[in-house]
């Protein structure tokens, strides 16, 4: 369900449109979306971008008008609509367009229907929802532990195992809390799986790629990853529930945070990691890439990657003096960390890398010469700061020791020459 500040926000937003008869329409330019504003007027409690096709948002009672071409971003958001029926004139449902609606049960989905952007049923009372044979383009998570199906004649969908495929690639683009991923499947789409009700999940062998946030914030417990796999994506199974993990020998790419706390056992056959001292490592750069509670760094490493250690449960930690990077968000948000100790060696810590932890003190090595800004902030216990260095290196952020994002500082103590 939504969070208190994700709902004052929206509740907000409706009233500023309400007040000011416009909207923020985004409009994607290459990798990036701009703020439009746009005025509106209401139809049958539908708020329609002024002489255009464009539905904005929707009350209660709200009858779409036949001419509307596109449902957009967070158009139904908590509005209190509990069934829909959209036109044949719809050919795009937004990102977010029918999210965020708690008491939305129903929705029929009409021929002429294109494009279904990701999210666009998140957090709904949707129990089922059929897809029209117009159907050309579905966002992966855009369905969240929907009964799907699919009407015969479209060429591109169907379903199996409870999951919705896209039968051209043989990616596995939403699925729910009861699916069994088919054998064939070659990729599990970006946020298939995100924040559904799923426990268990084997990997069939025919599977090559899990995408970015594949399974993020669902409720898997147990996880059965099968030799054929290549790359797990960012934050693939982070905010789950598992608590152990094996990585077969076929793995070459693990991308930042994509677990979060396990216990990792690695695939003697696997060249490119290793599991030493409860850490996964990456051999080649003798990166840490992913840590968990238990962890001791090994020696070796070089460099902790970003979010190695992000939520876990670390109490106290050791960085060796081979370490020489730390990287950005590396410790964030490990909330019972109250230990940390950095070893001459160190040269680099990259922004944010001790963020929100439990630290009354730190030291920092006198062979840091680069440090980012705002490395340290959000550690509301954190006293002082003790540096080997007599002032402030040149390579040093000028907000190195910032709280947050103020000007509130940490003390320094500089020269220190104590353990």
């Amino acid at each position: 369900m939504m969070n208190k500040n994700k709902e004052l926000g929206l509740v907000e937003e409706m009233k500023s449109k309400e007040q000011n008869k416009i909207f923020i329409k985004q409009i994607q330019v290459g990798d990036s979306w701009n703020d439009v504003e746009v005025e509106y007027e209401e139809i049958d409690n539908c708020a329609i971008g002024k002489g255009g096709d464009y539905l904005a948002f929707v009350r209660q009672g709200a009858v779409i008008p036949d001419y509307i071409k596109t449902i957009g971003r967070r158009a139904f958001g908590m509005s209190g609509v509990k069934s829909i029926v959209f036109p044949s004139s719809v050919e795009e449902i937004e990102e977010d367009g029918c999210s965020n609606c708690d008491s939305l049960e129903s929705v029929t989905l009409n021929e002429g229907l294109k494009k279904i952007g990701r999210w666009a049923f998140r957090e709904t009372s949707i129990k089922q929802l059929r897809i029209p044979s117009s159907v050309e383009d579905i966002a992966g998570g855009a369905f969240q532990d929907i009964e799907i199906t699919v009407d015969s004649g479209n060429k591109k969908y169907e379903v199996r195992g409870n999951c919705l495929i896209d039968k051209t690639t043989m990616k596995l683009v939403c699925g729910t809390k009861n699916s069994v991923i088919p054998e064939g499947i070659k990729t599990i789409e970006d946020w298939a799986f995100y924040d559904t009700d799923i426990k268990s999940i084997r990997i069939p062998s025919s599977v090559e790629k899990i995408g970015d946030f594949a399974f993020f914030s669902s409720k898997l417990e147990k996880l059965e990853l099968n030799e054929g796999l290549y790359i797990i994506g960012e934050r693939a199974f982070s905010e789950t529930q598992i608590k152990g993990v094996r990585i077969p020998s076929t793995v070459k790419e693990i991308r930042e945070a994509s677990f979060c706390d396990n216990v990792f056992t690695v695939a003697p056959e696997n060249t490119n990691y290793e599991s030493l001292g409860n850490c996964l490592i990456e051999k080649k750069t003798r990166k840490l890439i992913l840590g968990c509670a238990k962890s001791e760094i090994p020696k070796f490493v070089k460099k902790i990657g970003t979010r190695a250690f992000e939520f876990t449960k670390l109490k106290s930690i050791v960085i060796p003096e081979n370490v020489q990077v730390i990287e950005k968000f590396a410790f964030e948000n490990c909330v019972d960390l109250e230990y940390v100790e950095l070893n001459e060696g160190l040269k680099k810590i990259e922004r944010s890398a001790f963020e929100g932890i439990k630290i009354k003190s730190i030291v920092i090595p006198s062979t840091v010469v680069e440090i980012e800004e705002t490395i340290i902030g959000f550690c509301d216990e954190l006293e002082t700061i003790y540096c080997r260095a007599e002032s402030k290196p040149d390579g040093w952020d000028d907000d190195w020791n910032t709280k947050e994002f103020g000007e509130e500082r940490y003390k320094v103590i500089w020269g220190y020459k104590g353990k």
